[in-house]
């Protein structure tokens, strides 16, 4: 038995020792590489790289005085072409400047009572406001008038008051007068018609008669709707003197 098992190991190394060897399993190695020596920038290239570096340590100074709180740096370009844009930034820049600084000015100023009202609020506003002032100017030429009749001043002169005394007085429209306004108003009416009678009476007007009836009308009329005024008394003694 052992001599069997003998004769097979034997049997199978020369068989083995017979046969031919075989090449070893393959093993993945990275390649030397060549030594090539790199090839020349064109000028093209060489633009385009410091260019691109350019803008690269731009985009850092940016960002580096942003986080920093500060302003990018100026590039300065050298261009005749540019001069009058720069011209009109800078303006733009110190018109901006200026109206930033009126605006806060304005804000810090006390509020008017007219500002920022809405143009229905105007209309409203405007007409009794716009009155007020026509009624004021038929005052100012009433007393230039009366101090006329002081003053020596010549009857044209007169004449030409009482016209725009009259003209201002018809322009304020008396649906937005004020009750005690449309008092006033009336007894400027009447004023005026008298103080115009007077003139004709002293230029021996042909017309008189009739300037002395409309005074006479006016009277009565303010009498009559304002009896408790105390314009009253003033009115009653407006016509004193004139036959």
């Amino acid at each position: 038995m052992i001599r069997a098992i003998l004769s097979l190991v034997l049997a199978g190394a020369l068989v083995a020792a017979e046969a031919p060897g075989r090449d070893p399993l393959p093993r993945t190695a990275p390649a030397v590489p060549d030594a090539v020596p790199a090839q020349a920038l064109t000028q093209d290239d060489d633009l385009r790289r410091r260019l691109e570096d350019r803008l690269r340590r731009l985009d850092q100074d940016i960002s580096t005085r942003i986080r920093a709180g500060g302003r990018p740096m100026a590039l300065v370009v050298q261009d005749q072409r540019l001069e009058r844009p720069r011209r009109d930034r800078d303006r733009a820049a110190r018109d901006l400047a200026e109206a930033l600084a009126e605006s806060a000015a304005t804000a810090r100023r006390p509020a008017d009572i007219l500002d920022g009202a809405d143009p229905r609020r105007h209309a409203v506003q405007m007409p009794p406001i716009a009155a007020g002032n026509r009624l004021q100017i038929a005052e100012c030429f009433r007393e230039l008038v009366a101090a006329a009749a002081v003053d020596g001043t010549a009857d044209a002169a007169i004449a030409a008051d009482l016209a725009a005394g009259k003209e201002a007085l018809a322009a304020a429209d008396p649906a937005v007068l004020t009750p005690g306004e449309l008092v006033r108003a009336a007894y400027l009416d009447l004023w005026f018609l008298a103080e115009d009678a007077r003139l004709g009476q002293r230029q021996g007007a042909p017309d008189y008669p009739r300037r002395r009836s409309l005074a006479d009308t006016a009277r009565q009329a303010f009498l009559t709707r304002h009896p408790d005024s105390d314009l009253a008394p003033a009115a009653a003694a407006l016509l004193a003197g004139l036959p």
